[in-house]
């Protein structure tokens, strides 16, 4: 995981197994699904 901060925001990167556990609050959460495994 790795947490980028700018001006008074943070940026957290990683795997969402990693990165949930140490968010207390947040406003949104971008994810990029697994595609691979979309069956149409």
């Amino acid at each position: 995981m790795r947490k980028e901060t700018i001006n008074d925001s943070n940026i957290y990167l990683g795997r969402m197994e990693d990165v949930i556990p140490h968010i207390d609050y947040a406003d949104h959460i971008f994810t990029d699904p697994p595609y691979l495994y979309i069956k149409t």
